[in-house]
């Protein structure tokens, strides 16, 4: 498969030159040679921090499919067409193998799309950390202690990119050495390997750069991978490949072969999976707790603040507080380029000045909304304390005084740490572009302003960027950052890539699933993570209520704390789930009702009567949607390559 190969030699430019000490803010300055790349310790190093720059952006909107790609977490609203905010695309069914939105395989861009859409060409970045690591022992005057880290870094990445293509497209081709420009078929044009194969020889990768790399690393190099790191990615692969979608699927991929008619799935279902996740993960933990990573709890409590006050301060800054601000959660961090999530997810109107930014034109869906629990740790529909059948009515909220729907009483902290919605508080100490650490409520009935910035929060006569069901996922959006007078002055973030939390997560679905229940110390990480949100520990939680079910209870609280880290679009799949939900209509409060205006706002009655989202009608088709189309150039460019079920 030459075109995923043929990079030229001089691809080593992006970087390798500059003398700034970023290495995920590498830019193409001049061009040169091999020799040159690596004639100095400094040029060397850029060419390392080069193979970092192909780091899929987990920080911009459009940028990766799993943040707004065909999933049922968020929804965005119908004034943005597919041609500007293309992440809608794979969520209406529009996306082909001709062209897909991204291209993580090669070089191609989308046709429709080549200005915007990324083709981050992990096969030339795997190949350009291959070339740093047979020349980088030529460096006159490198130390050997250089030699070993750069080089563990460099093998991190390889693992790190296959594993990128591995949970997009499921079986990958695994490149082992650097492909030589010219040679037989079988090295020309491989074949793809089979999954299991795949997952082993990553692992192993793995496992061997863990001995290497550190276990922190210190805050002028942050994001840069660690030992911690390569362990807990690692045992996250382990727990996507004993879930339902690879683990004995002959449901979806009996068929699927390599055109010599090897099998690319195991059909088999093994138990074992489960524990090798199992005994991965509590090893990543194991190393992550004697390096000093703990759950995230905010160091920012106001003295006096009770429990939900903690548990609503922790659940609000849980992203967006970074380790040098006592965030002891994350083990490792995106910092490539700015969080213009922010832009996307924040209402409108937060700071004085602000009427073209933030958009406001993305909410956490509806069914998200209803899967945070009650404040008794309960699902909605099973706290026979909640009036489930009532709960799209309105009633006053009793700490503000103001009309809400019941759906925004009585539930746990984490709701109202990261959801906002009309009438809730909004931290933002950016209001007027200073400190001042002011509260903001919303008004986001159609007509309103803010009393305070005195613009609309979303819900305006022009129907302009409006959130799309009347709530918005704070969560994402530093109270610091400021948006006055439209001049965006971001307070950036490393997105995580790796939680702590998951990895108590992971430890307890791992766990549930092998021995079929849940108790010891895998209970015991469990309750840890609600007990910080506040909440009751799951078994008094759930005494006396029927039906208890733990793989769904696991499930739910992992859709509670990651949402909005771009885990929900590959846990539907590998759950196999994804299609009974994601192309389910959502729905929404009467955002987007006419006839009302600043001298006629629309009331609290008319706004929460609930009515079927706008959105454009969702697909997910099976098997087709769950593994992601390899572009059709390198299919045809490659005799042996064959293309994923139903593309």
């Amino acid at each position: 498969m030459k075109l995923i190969y043929k990079i030229i030699t001089m691809l080593f430019c992006s970087g390798f030159l500059l003398t700034g000490c970023n290495y995920l803010d590498v830019e193409p300055e001049k061009k040169g040679s091999l020799e040159e790349a690596f004639s100095t310790v400094t040029n060397a190093r850029n060419f390392l921090y080069a193979c970092y720059s192909y780091m899929p952006h987990y920080s911009y909107l459009n940028d990766a499919p799993e943040l707004i790609g065909a999933s049922d977490e968020l929804c965005l609203t119908s004034q943005w067409a597919t041609t500007w905010h293309f992440g809608k695309v794979p969520n209406i069914g529009g996306q082909t193998a001709a062209d897909p939105l991204f291209n993580y395989w090669s070089h191609f861009k989308s046709e429709t799309q080549p200005d915007r859409c990324i083709a981050y060409n992990l096969y030339g970045a795997i190949r350009q950390c291959y070339t740093f690591l047979n020349r980088i022992k030529s460096v006159p005057q490198i130390s050997d202690d250089n030699v070993n880290m750069w080089s563990a870094e460099a093998k991190f990445l390889i693992a790190y990119y296959h594993y990128c293509l591995l949970r997009l497209y499921g079986p990958i081709v695994i490149i082992e050495e650097e492909t030589p420009f010219e040679g037989p078929e079988e090295v020309m044009y491989p074949k793809r390997q089979p999954y299991d194969k795949c997952v082993e020889w990553i692992a192993n990768l793995l496992d061997e750069v863990a001995f290497i790399l550190p276990p922190r690393q210190a805050s002028s190099e942050f994001g840069k991978p660690t030992s911690v790191a390569a362990k807990g990615i690692k045992a996250r692969m382990l727990l996507y490949a004993a879930s339902p979608l690879f683990n004995g699927n002959a449901e979806y991929y009996s068929n699927f072969t390599n055109k010599d008619g090897e099998s690319l799935m195991d059909l088999e279902y093994k138990k074992s999976k489960w524990l090798a996740a199992l005994t991965a993960t509590e090893e990543a933990i194991n190393l992550a707790h004697d390096n000093g990573y703990s759950l995230f709890e905010c160091p920012k409590i106001p003295q006096g603040a009770t429990d939900k006050e903690k548990a609503y301060l922790t659940a609000r800054y849980m992203i967006v507080m970074q380790p040098s601000e006592g965030n002891t959660d994350v083990i490792w961090t995106y910092t490539g380029s700015a969080t213009s999530l922010q832009q996307f997810n924040t209402a409108k109107g937060i700071s004085t000045g602000s009427t073209t930014v933030p958009y406001g034109g993305i909410s956490p869906s509806f069914q998200m909304v209803e899967t945070y629990y009650t404040k008794n740790g309960l699902p909605i529909d099973k706290d026979p304390e909640y009036n489930y059948s009532r709960r799209y009515g309105s009633a006053v909220d009793p700490e503000t005084g103001e009309t809400t729907a019941r759906l925004n009483l009585d539930r746990e902290p984490r709701f109202y740490g990261q959801i906002a919605y009309d009438r809730s508080k909004f931290e933002s100490d950016g209001i007027d572009g200073t400190s001042s650490a002011k509260p903001l409520r919303l008004y986001m009935r159609m007509g309103e302003v803010n009393p305070v910035t005195g613009l609309s929060n979303g819900n305006d006569p022009l129907k302009d960027n409006i959130a799309p069901n009347g709530y918005i996922l704070k969560k994402l959006y530093h109270p610091s950052t400021s948006f006055k007078d439209n001049k965006v002055a971001q307070k950036n973030y490393g997105m995580p890539l790796l939680r702590l939390t998951e990895l108590y997560l992971n430890y307890a679905e791992a766990y549930y699933e092998y021995y079929e229940k849940l108790d010891g110390i895998a209970l015991f990480y469990f309750n840890e993570i609600r007990r910080r949100a506040n909440i009751p520990d799951v078994d008094d939680a759930w005494q006396g209520i029927e039906g208890k079910d733990y793989r769904e209870i696991i499930r739910q609280e992992r859709t509670i704390e990651l949402i909005g880290e771009g885990h929900r679009f590959f846990d539907a799949r590998r759950w196999k789930t994804a299609h009974l939900t994601f192309s389910k209509v959502q729905k929404r409060w009467n955002c987007f009702a006419s006839g009302f205006s600043s001298s006629n706002v629309q009331p609290a009655a008319d706004y929460l009567t609930v009515r079927n989202s706008n959105e454009p009608p969702k697909a997910f088709e099976v098997p087709k949607h769950y593994l992601y189309p390899i572009d059709s150039r390198d299919v045809d460019t490659n005799p042996n390559m064959v293309q994923n079920p139903g593309w």
